[in-house]
């Protein structure tokens, strides 16, 4: 299992974001004043850094702190007792550690690449659909070889023929906007409260799990003839999981009943999907990942399942786990579309991560089937100081997708049917993913960070996420397993409850600075829970917790408007601490008499 953990020295928030091709660019910490001045890079040698000694500069530094808080105790501790382990595996083997000089990463990806062989095509001999719209074939598909004996040449330079030049894609678009506007003709939905609706999502939903560009989005709906990231019903998803966070009585089907919210348009859209998954596209796919968002948000979880599971399949069908750069392609994507297949599969990733941690089940996308799926910018924290919201969208991005890795790695060797680990590498297993996971906690940029009120909504859940993963490895510790160390079983014992108050304090930050988690993603339900859970365990043992208990009620009352599962979690952990306090009263009598 230790090569599903990155190595602790490495800084992820900067490999994931990294060119593929290049190599990994360094940063310092502690710029010189003139290169602060010049925004030039500073390679931090003292006295004199390398760019002031070449240009005879007087070079000066700062002794202001950069905005990254001292690494506290614990992680030291741990990050040391980790390099005095692997020098003691390194000495009971024999080996002596033998430095390597990196080359960057062009010659992985080219041997990569080659081996895979993959292919992203539109044309006809090998899309047996001839919709139109790139499909990716592997190379035990049959189809390439085939292809070539056929005279195909060389697939990036060959043109699409037949049907695949886009007109049968083309004449079923037409078929599907033509069946909207019957659908809607009769239909007087206020322009101001489609706007509304669309602002909600955009502005609540889509930054935690952004599967939808709002730029792109907007261009071809105001375009009207464009369909590339546009559709009915992905413009129907939209305005059904917006209405979910609306309070106006017009977006429900029964005036009365909140959890109506948006039923009208997830009706359309689904109505609009059964043409769409005819010659899916991308836009089909982010219908499906919003429509499995609101039905979850119903009460319809079966439903929800099913429809993230189509947008997974749809996802490898279209080859967004490979980088389209890296691969042979019959058609020339630009850059934006490059951009947003990685977004998108990053987003259904994470997405994937969290429903199997609150559904208890198995995931289903793996970051093994990942190549090099990259983004062209570098996250530091000097970008972040000055960036807009789009790339604050983009940094929250990334932290959450290095996030969910981890949480894979949990899953996967922990709550999996088969987990991956016998039990002699479960202590061993704890302390490397702790590890990582303060890691990544302590790589966070300052804007990440709610040590400072935050604009952005979202860094607060997934601190909120972060703590919830530390429950999810803390947990299975707390069992008796006979060969669980003992200070393994301390360990977690502590964590867990570390990680359930900080749980508690993010959403009491969250709930000062935006009022009531009213308008939260669903994942804030799974965090409350969790941390519900080992306040349970607490007050069952020892009488202790319950107004942590309550607080979580509260913060699960919040949420129920929205999301019809933290109503029914609110309902049973009521029931549950009843019980509990009935029990425990119980207790306290007999002992009195």
């Amino acid at each position: 299992m230790a090569n599903n953990i990155p190595p602790a020295s490495s800084n992820p928030l900067q490999a994931l974001w990294a060119t593929p091709g290049t190599g990994r660019r360094r940063y310092t910490s502690k710029a010189c004043e003139e290169c602060r001045r010049r925004r030039a890079k500073c390679d931090g040698s003292r006295p004199v850094c390398g760019r002031c000694f070449g240009r005879h500069l007087s070079c000066q530094y700062s002794a202001k702190e950069d905005g990254r808080q001292p690494a506290p105790k614990s992680y030291v501790v741990l990050l040391r007792d980790r390099v005095e382990m692997l020098e003691a595996v390194l000495r009971m083997h024999g080996i002596t550690p033998t430095p390597t000089t990196g080359t960057g990463g062009s010659t992985d990806a080219e041997g990569l690449c080659e081996a895979l062989q993959g292919t992203l095509t539109l044309d006809q001999t090998m899309n047996f659909d001839q919709d139109g719209e790139l499909r990716y074939f592997g190379p035990s598909s049959g189809r390439q070889p085939i292809q070539q004996y056929a005279g195909g040449g060389d697939l990036s330079s060959s043109e699409p023929s037949g049907q695949s030049d886009g007109s049968g894609r083309f004449r079923s678009r037409r078929g599907v906007n033509r069946l909207y506007q019957s659908m809607t003709e009769d239909d007087q939905i206020d322009p101001t409260l489609v706007n509304e609706l669309v602002s909600l999502y955009f502005t609540w939903e889509c930054p935690w799990a952004p599967v939808v560009d709002e730029a792109l989005f907007r261009r071809s709906w105001q375009a009207k003839d464009d369909d590339r990231y546009f559709s009915p019903s992905l413009f129907n998803a939209i305005l059904a999981c917006g209405s979910r966070h609306s309070d106006r009585v017009e977006v429900r089907s029964d005036a009365d009943d909140p959890n109506t919210a948006g039923r009208l348009f997830l009706e359309k859209a689904e109505v609009l999907l059964y043409y769409d998954l005819k010659c899916p596209n991308i836009a089909t796919l982010q219908s499906l990942v919003i429509m499995a968002t609101t039905y979850i948000a119903m009460g319809a979880e079966a439903a929800g399942w099913l429809h993230q599971g189509m947008a997974s399949r749809l996802a490898q069908d279209m080859g967004l786990n490979l980088d389209s750069v890296l691969l042979r392609s019959s058609a020339n994507l630009s850059m934006e579309d490059v951009d947003l297949r990685r977004r998108v599969y990053w987003a259904l990733y994470c997405d994937d991560k969290l429903a199997a941690s609150y559904t208890g089940r198995v995931c289903t996308l793996m970051v093994e089937s990942l190549l090099f799926l990259e983004f062209s910018v570098t996250l530091t924290s000097s970008w972040l100081v000055k960036c807009d919201c789009r790339d604050m969208i983009t940094a929250h991005l990334v932290a959450f997708s290095l996030l969910c890795q981890i949480l894979e790695t949990i899953l996967q060797s922990l709550w999996a049917p088969q987990p991956l680990l016998d039990e002699a590498q479960r202590s061993e297993f704890f302390n490397k993913c702790l590890l990582q996971l303060r890691s990544w906690f302590y790589d966070l940029p300052p804007r990440l960070r709610i040590d400072r009120p935050s604009q952005f909504p979202h860094v607060y859940v997934l601190h909120m996420t972060y703590h919830t993963g530390c429950i999810l490895l803390a947990r299975p510790f707390l069992r008796s397993w006979p060969t669980s160390a003992e200070n393994t079983q301390e360990a977690a014992q502590k964590l867990c409850r570390n990680a359930a108050r900080a749980i508690l304090a993010t959403a009491q930050k969250y709930q000062q600075q935006f009022s009531s988690f009213r308008r939260s993603p669903i994942s804030a339900t799974h965090a409350i829970v969790s941390a519900a859970v080992v306040f349970l365990g607490e007050y069952s043992v020892n009488g202790i917790g319950r107004s942590e208990i309550e607080s979580c009620l509260q913060v699960l009352g919040e949420l129920s408007t929205s999301w019809s599962c933290a109503k029914r979690f609110c309902q049973n952990l009521r029931t549950a601490l009843d019980r509990l306090s009935l029990i425990t009263s119980q207790h306290c009598q007999m002992y009195l008499y």
